[in-house]
């Protein structure tokens, strides 16, 4: 069912079927989303790489930037994996999409992800940087069906654990804290 999805989505937006599919999503810092942007341009020509910002999506194909009307949900359904960055964060809307589109994932060792994804060494980059998302993009499509069953295990669990609801209620409370007051 993915793959039928997959290719109407890819045709919808006019996105080449034949290539790799890589999202990221919470980069916070722009130097590094950009310098990740560039350094897969360059090393990987089947790859094409899709940026979860903000509201805007960017779509990098060939080296070249645009962007898309594509929502976020649509992004992740598209991508082979997902890199989920961030450098800070209390809970992740979305990991948990990207679990429910059985998309896999690589998260940082911050806060919610560290925590969750403490079983699951191989899930976590230490250490974030250009050549240890080249080593998590290289391990995955090396074992790429290892990665995809084992993104349906932790789909199992976090989507029990945890729910839409949750995560609405946690931002909530981040962002009374932040802003010392009640919303």
């Amino acid at each position: 069912l993915k793959n039928i999805e997959k290719i109407k989505i890819l045709k919808k937006y006019k996105i080449n079927p034949q290539k790799r599919i890589v999202c990221f999503s919470r980069i916070e810092n722009k130097t590094f989303s950009k310098k990740i942007i560039e350094s897969i341009s360059k090393k990987y020509k089947n790859i094409n790489v899709v940026i979860i910002e903000d509201k805007k999506i960017k779509i990098i194909e060939d080296g070249l930037l645009r962007y898309s009307k594509i929502p976020a949900k649509e992004a992740m359904q598209i991508s082979d994996l997902m890199f989920c960055i961030p450098q800070t964060e209390p809970h992740s809307f979305t990991v948990l999409e990207s679990l429910y589109f059985n998309t896999p994932i690589f998260v940082s060792n911050t806060s919610w992800l560290k925590y969750e994804f403490k079983n699951y060494p191989n899930i976590i980059i230490k250490e974030l940087s250009v050549k240890k998302i080249f080593e998590k993009l290289e391990s995955f499509y090396k074992n790429r069906s290892k990665f995809e069953d084992k993104t349906l295990e932790i789909r199992d669990i976090l989507l029990k654990r945890y729910d839409f609801k949750k995560t609405i209620y946690e931002y909530r409370e981040l962002i009374n804290k932040l802003t010392n007051r009640s919303i």
